[in-house]
């Protein structure tokens, strides 16, 4: 995409053959080493409309379920369930947030998919285990992955020979890599008998486990030794132009499969390597959809041009240090483009050992990554939140937080996945026409409507800001930072248990008292926050179902809330339209209205009803008036309303 006078426009090729791609001042050149030319132009107009048209092309992002928008913590090398459990027990004696405990290879026999440990995660341990986390209302997720050992009384390994759906040489024998177990083979995703045979074996681990939702990794696929470990000399892997491999020119066979291997139907790796892990992920949502008749949630290492509409991402192997705390920013606001939108890095960063304050950002920032997940490395200090007394004190804070949002969440999630749009949006994504927003890449919006500047720079106590023309308002005093005319940059306090965020005026949305886990949270009442903007407007809305069926009209809520100053009577009116198909038990009682008022509020009329119980409370800061809070509501979820405030 380029911007270029406050105007959006792109292109897309694409090609799944290996390529490299250079950007300079005046032009972008791709270098590609064969394959189809599929290029598209998108005219756009803003930014919004590009990734919209690109959607179109490629498809629609995924809708998750509502507990994959809470906090997941894992690491590579919890040695045992037991010690698993200790983990989870030390999150509910801190009372942190904790939604989904995810399990690394640990759980594997030496390393094999679909075994269990038949010591520290043996098949009784592992279910009893999954019984009693299921009992709690909280998630499990396991890594998988393509490579299967080469074992005789191996199940998944004699049971792809039988239906010979792993991926094959030029001799028509299977290849033959290396990955963790040992010597492995690669099932052939793009054969349509891949899916029967995934589907038997996941659904084999569901039965055991109850697996909510799957990690698929090492999806390159990723291979320990370069081919079959032998050297190539053919120009499918030592092609003509060497692309700019591993960042030194690497034959195209490195830590991979060969060229020359063959798929389904004849197809070349060598044309097909970069489909891979959007195979895998098509093959696993369609078998979730089936294994468990709910929304499918996997989160994959490898993607491509449309395996949004599958599966989410993570950023891989970082490391703990202010670097990559800052480069997440950057990756997930790219991955929006890419209509990847449910991305986010390793809080705390995978390799290295972590530090306090480093772990303090990372958990402030990893609090509003579509994907927050803590995850590190084997034999690298622990990292989990309650660790450092600090560390535990602002993890609580934001994780709470972002429970107490999950239905501003899950809405900005519905709409992406309705109308291709992104969950993080850049500052240019709504101000195209401002140019210097164009560079700024360290500060985000939440669904276009809270705006988060995190400290990304270590022994920092402030943070310089953008804000945009209009009424932005502090998330925790509401204090009005007010851009009439045009926006600027402005330092920020920010010690260390703070994590600037902003409301952005002239958007409402629905929030409710944040619990430890989600399905506790959606019970609580609701509280309607209404920013109004420099003309006194608002606007927001609101999407509910049960959380994890396959959407349908028929049995969700979706509706838009209008809050607008009358100026001749002086009043303000708050009204909401759309369907209301999912019985909702909590009520709307309070409303917290954000705006620079001249007078004070005496009346609440509910539905043409003036409703005497209800609690007005003007809020101040520093002894200005920035708002009111109105207590005592019991307005219906469940149909159209409408308030006037006099």
């Amino acid at each position: 995409m380029e911007m270029r006078e406050g105007k959006a426009f792109g292109g897309f090729l694409r090609n799944s053959n290996a390529m490299d791609v250079s950007l300079t001042k005046t032009n972008l050149t791709f270098e590609i080493t064969g394959g189809i030319i599929d290029f598209y132009f998108y005219s756009g107009m803003t930014p919004i409309d590009i990734i919209r048209q690109h959607t179109s092309v490629i498809g629609l992002p995924f809708f998750p379920p509502r507990w994959s928008l809470g906090y997941h913590q894992c690491r590579y090398g919890y040695k045992s369930i037991q010690e698993i459990q200790t983990v989870m027990e030390n999150f509910k004696n801190n009372e942190i947030p904790l939604e989904t405990i995810w399990i690394d290879i640990d759980y594997m026999q030496n390393c094999s998919v679909f075994t269990f440990d038949e010591e520290k995660f043996n098949i009784k341990k592992i279910m009893d285990f999954s019984n009693q986390i299921h009992e709690k209302k909280q998630k499990l997720v396991v890594i998988l992955e393509p490579g299967i050992p080469i074992k005789k009384d191996y199940a998944p390994y004699t049971h792809g020979l039988e239906k010979d759906i792993f991926v094959k040489n030029e001799n028509n024998e299977n290849v033959i890599g290396e990955v963790w177990p040992g010597k492995t083979v690669f099932i052939d995703f793009m054969n349509p008998k891949s899916k029967e045979y995934w589907n038997f074996f996941v659904d084999w681990l569901h039965s055991k486990i109850q697996v909510d939702g799957l990690w698929i990794d090492m999806n390159e696929p990723s291979n320990f030794l370069n081919g079959e470990g032998v050297e190539y000399r053919d120009n499918l892997n030592n092609p003509p132009y060497k692309i700019n491999n591993a960042n030194r020119t690497e034959p195209l066979y490195y830590k991979t499969l060969p060229m020359n291997s063959i798929h389904h139907k004849g197809l070349k790796e060598y044309n097909v390597h970069n489909l891979y892990g959007i195979s895998q992920s098509i093959v696993t949502y369609e078998v979730i959809k089936e294994v468990k008749q709910k929304r499918p949630f996997i989160i994959s290492r490898s993607t491509f041009p449309g395996s949004g509409a599958y599966c989410g991402h993570w950023s891989g192997d970082n490391h703990s240090n202010w670097h990559h705390l800052a480069m997440s920013i950057p990756n997930m606001l790219s991955f929006q483009l890419f209509a990847i939108p449910i991305i986010g890095a390793d809080i705390g960063g995978f390799n290295g050992e972590t530090d306090e304050e480093l772990m303090i950002r990372w958990m402030q920032l990893g609090s509003f990554y579509p994907f927050a997940r803590n995850h590190n490395a084997i034999n690298m200090r622990g990292q989990e939140p309650y660790l450092w007394p600090s560390v535990l004190e602002t993890s609580k804070k934001y994780l709470t937080m972002r429970n107490s949002l999950i239905s501003l969440w899950y809405t900005i999630a519905y709409k992406s996945s309705k109308f291709g749009l992104p969950i993080i949006y850049s500052l240019f994504f709504e101000y195209p026409e401002i140019e210097e927003l164009y560079w700024v890449d360290w500060q985000f919006l939440l669904g276009g409507v809270l705006l988060v500047v995190p400290v990304v720079q270590q022994n920092s106590k402030s943070v310089n800001g953008y804000f945009p023309p209009g009424n932005w308002y502090n998330y925790e005093t509401w204090e009005l930072t007010k851009m009439e005319n045009q926006g600027r940059y402005l330092d920020i306090a920010a010690p260390l248990n703070i994590m600037p965020v902003f409301i952005r005026g002239g958007k409402s949305f629905f929030s409710q008292k944040g619990e430890v886990l989600i399905e506790d949270t959606v019970k609580n009442s609701y509280t309607l926050t209404i920013a109004l903007d420099l003309e006194m407007k608002s606007t927001g809305d609101f999407f509910c179902d049960d959380g994890d069926s396959f959407v349908n009209d028929e049995t969700s809520t979706f509706f838009v809330v209008n809050a607008e100053l009358n100026g001749e009577n002086e009043f303000l009116k708050i009204r909401s339209t759309g369907r209301f198909n999912y019985m909702i038990a909590a009520k709307l009682n309070n409303i917290c209205l954000l705006g620079d008022f001249k007078n004070e509020i005496e009346e609440v009329w509910v539905d043409g009803i003036k409703d005497t119980s209800v609690e007005i409370v003007k809020k101040e800061f520093n002894g200005n008036l920035v708002g009111f809070v109105l207590d005592n509501l019991s307005v219906s979820m469940n149909k159209e309303f409408s308030i006037e405030l006099k």
